[in-house]
C-alpha cells in the first residue's frame, strides 16, 4: 500500500521503467518469443497491473472523505489508520502534528503496521482520525502491560511454553519473548490476543480487562476426565481446548471419510487389518483406524494428559500424547482409544467423551471401564485372550516377580505372540493387584524413533489440507513439531 507522495513518485517511475522494459518484448518478432520470453512477459504485465492498482488505491482514497467502516477487530486496525489519514488528505507530517509527534514516528508505525505502537498510542491516533469503534475494541484496557497480560494468561492454564511454541505465529511470539513487562501493550500484543480468541472461548475485551478470567469446559460439551488428582487442573482444561481445536481442524479436512460402523470384536478387528494390509505393524494398525473413518493425530508436549477421545457432530477423532518410543505401547494406547469410538459411536451431538491419563495403569487405579479399554487392546495385538496368556506367564514364574521377565520371554516364544505386547499386558495386569512391573516392561519393548513420522505420514494420506486456511495451517504444522527445534513440513 502507497502511503506518501514520496512512495508514490517512486511506484510510477518503477512502473514507467516496466512498461519499458514490456515495449521491447512486445517488438520481438513473436516466432522468435521463447517459452521463457513468454513467461517474462507476463510476469511484467501482472507487475505493471498491480502498480497500477496501487496508485489508483491512493489516488481514490487522498482526500476522498471515504468513511471507514466501524472497527470492529484488532487486526483491521492497521490499515484502517493509514486508510483514513489518506481519506482525510492528511500528510503523514500533518498526522504527527495532531498528535504531537515526529513525523518520522508517524512513518515507522505506518511501515512496521503499528506493531510497535502501545494500544494507548493507538486509541489516541483512532480520535485523531476520527474512527468509529465496535464496544469490545472501545472497552479495551490502553494501560495494559505485557507483565498483566502474561499473569492472566497463566491464571488460565496458558504457560509460555505452550504459547511461543505452539500456539502464537512465530513473529507475535518472537515479538512477545523479547518485549519487556512494563511495557504497555502494543499493537502485536493485541494481535496476539485476537489470534488467542479465536482458539479459545474469551473475547479480547475479556483477556484485557480487570476482572478475573476463566475457561469453563462445560462450552465444549460432555468432558469426563480420567486422571491424576495431582494434575494441573488449569493447563489442562487449557490444553483440551487447543487440542480440541486442533481436532476440529483434522474433522474439517478429513471430511471425505466414510463414517462407518466400527466392529466392537477386536479379534475381528486384528482379523482385518492382516486381511487388508498384510501385518498387523503400527503403520497399518494407525491406517485401518484411519479408514475406518476415525482420524488419529499425536502431540508431543508434557503433561496434561496423554489420550482423549473427541467426537463431534458423529465423528470421533483419537488423540495421543504420548511419548514413548516403543511402537507395542503405542498400538495399546491406540487401541485403548478406539474401544473407547466403539462403546460411543452411537451418541449423537458435539462432545468430549474421553480425556485420560494412561500412568493410572501404573498405579493400581483402574475403572471397569479402563480395564475393559485396555483387555480390548491387548486381544488385538495379542490375537487371544490376554489373560489366559498372563496366567500362563505367572504360573512360569510361580508368581515370581523376579522370574517374571524370562517367563514372559518364553510365553512369547512358545505361543508365538509379541513379546513387548504381552509384557505390557501382564504389567496391566498385575497393577491392577497393586504391582509396579512397568520398569521390567519397558526393557523388553522395541525403541524405535519413527513413531511421529509414521503418523504424520499416514495423517498426510487422508486429509485435505485445502480446507484449512493459511494460519490454521500454521498451528497443525507447529503442533506435528515433534522435535524441540526442526519444523515438521506438511
Amino acid at each position: 500500500m502507497i502511503k506518501n507522495e514520496r512512495q508514490l513518485k517512486i511506484t510510477k517511475s518503477q512502473m514507467e521503467k516496466f512498461k519499458n522494459h514490456l515495449s521491447l518484448i512486445e517488438s520481438l518478432d513473436s516466432a522468435k518469443k521463447t517459452q521463457l520470453i513468454k513467461f517474462e512477459e507476463e510476469a511484467v504485465r501482472e507487475q505493471i497491473r498491480l502498480f497500477e492498482n496501487e496508485i489508483n488505491e491512493y489516488q481514490s482514497l487522498w482526500a476522498s472523505k471515504k468513511t471507514i467502516p466501524i472497527l470492529e477487530s484488532i487486526e483491521r486496525i492497521p490499515h484502517a489508520l493509514i486508510e483514513a489519514r489518506l481519506s482525510l488528505g492528511l500528510s503523514q507530517k500533518d498526522l504527527a502534528d495532531r498528535v504531537g509527534l515526529k513525523e518520522q514516528q508517524i512513518q515507522r508505525y505506518e511501515a512496521m503496521e503499528f506493531e510497535t505502537a502501545s494500544f494507548a498510542r493507538i486509541k489516541e491516533l483512532i480520535k485523531a482520525l476520527d474512527l468509529k469503534t465496535s464496544e469490545k475494541i472501545s472497552l479495551l484496557d490502553e494501560h495494559l502491560t505485557y507483565g498483566d497480560l502474561f499473569n492472566r494468561l497463566k491464571e488460565i492454564g496458558l504457560d509460555k511454553d505452550l504459547l511461543y511454541n505452539r500456539i502464537l505465529p512465530p513473529q507475535i511470539a518472537a515479538h512477545l519473548q523479547e518485549i519487556k513487562k512494563d511495557t504497555i501493550i502494543d499493537s502485536m500484543g493485541m494481535e496476539a490476543v485476537d489470534y488467542l480468541s479465536s482458539i479459545y472461548p474469551l473475547t479480547p475485551e475479556k483477556i484485557l480487562s480487570s476482572q478475573p478470567i476463566e475457561l469453563n469446559l462445560a462450552s465444549l460439551g460432555n468432558v469426563r476426565f480420567k486422571l491424576r488428582k495431582r494434575f494441573k487442573e488449569n493447563f489442562t482444561t487449557a490444553y483440551t481446548f487447543y487440542a480440541h481445536y486442533l481436532a476440529l481442524l483434522v474433522l474439517q479436512a478429513s471430511r471425505d471419510l466414510p463414517i462407518e460402523k466400527l466392529p466392537t470384536d477386536p479379534y475381528e478387528i486384528r482379523k482385518n487389518i492382516i486381511e487388508r494390509f498384510g501385518s498387523l505393524t503400527l503403520k497399518n494398525a494407525i491406517r485401518y483406524v484411519w479408514s475406518s473413518g476415525v482420524p488419529v493425530i499425536s502431540l508431543n508436549d508434557a503433561g496434561a494428559f496423554q489420550g482423549a477421545f473427541f467426537q463431534e457432530e458423529g465423528r470421533g477423532i483419537i488423540l495421543l500424547k504420548s511419548r514413548t518410543k516403543s511402537h507395542a505401547r503405542w498400538q495399546f494406547d491406540l487401541f485403548h482409544e478406539f474401544w473407547h469410538a466403539t462403546l460411543h459411536q452411537s451418541q449423537k451431538g458435539n462432545q468430549i467423551i474421553e480425556i485420560e491419563d494412561f500412568s493410572d495403569l501404573k498405579s493400581g487405579s483402574i475403572s471397569k471401564e479402563e480395564q475393559e479399554a485396555s483387555l480390548f487392546a491387548g486381544a488385538v495385538l495379542l490375537g487371544r485372550s490376554p489373560d489366559k496368556l498372563v496366567r500362563m506367564c505367572l504360573k512360569e514364574a510361580d508368581n515370581d516377580l523376579a522370574k517374571l521377565k524370562q517367563a514372559v520371554n518364553k510365553i512369547a516364544r512358545t505361543e508365538d505372540v509379541p513379546v513387548d505386547v504381552l509384557a505390557n499386558c501382564v504389567a496391566f495386569r498385575l497393577s491392577q493387584e497393586g504391582h509396579d512391573w512397568w520398569g521390567p516392561a519397558e526393557n523388553l519393548q522395541e525403541q524405535k524413533t519413527d513413531i511421529p513420522e509414521i503418523v504424520k505420514d499416514t495423517l498426510l494420506e487422508y486429509i485435505n489440507l485445502d480446507t484449512i486456511s493459511q494460519l490454521d495451517l500454521e498451528l497443525l504444522t507447529r503442533a506435528l513439531d515433534y522435535s524441540d527445534n526442526t519444523a515438521v513440513k506438511i
